[in-house]
Formats: C-alpha cells, sequence, structure tokens
C-alpha cells in the first residue's frame, strides 16, 4: 500500500485502521484469516469483495475476506487505490 503514498496505521483495540487525511480501509483479525473493508464513494461489487453495505450517501463499505495470496486480486488492488484516493 505504501506506492500509494503516506498514510498513518491507526492501531485499536480490536481493529486496524488506515488514514490518509480520513479513513480509507481497516480491518480486524479472525481465527480463519482478515476481514477486511474498504471505503469508497459507489458500490463497486465482484469478487473478492463479499459485502457491501452504504453507511451514507456516496460512502460505501466493502468487505472482503481474502483466504490466499491470490485473493488479493488486481480488481481488488484498483479499489484499494481509490479508496486512498477518496480518503485523501
Amino acid at each position: 500500500m505504501r506506492r500509494f503514498g503516506p498514510f498513518k496505521i491507526e492501531p485499536q483495540k480490536t481493529r486496524i485502521v488506515f488514514q490518509v487525511r480520513v479513513r480509507f480501509a481497516g480491518g480486524h483479525a479472525l481465527k480463519c484469516g482478515f476481514r477486511g473493508a474498504l471505503w469508497l464513494t459507489k458500490p463497486q461489487p465482484g469478487p473478492p469483495i463479499d459485502k457491501i453495505e452504504k453507511v451514507m450517501e456516496r460512502c460505501y463499505v466493502h468487505s472482503f475476506l481474502p483466504r490466499t495470496p491470490a485473493d488479493i486480486t488486481p480488481s481488488l488492488r484498483r479499489r484499494l487505490a481509490a479508496a486512498y484516493r477518496i480518503g485523501r
């Protein structure tokens, strides 16, 4: 993620948050892996995204649960870059 630019990592009691000006991604550990989330301004369905929640107008949380390195797809990387730009 550092190739997108600088950001802060905010560890919290039960989760970790990635922030530029505002939070753009985060997640928490599970017994079976890591549940990640991205904040985007419009729904962008498709693997490995398994859930999209509308939080408010133009604010959608995209959740994913990567099980193998192959689950970190180019599509997910593009969404992560978009979330970073939104966070700036």
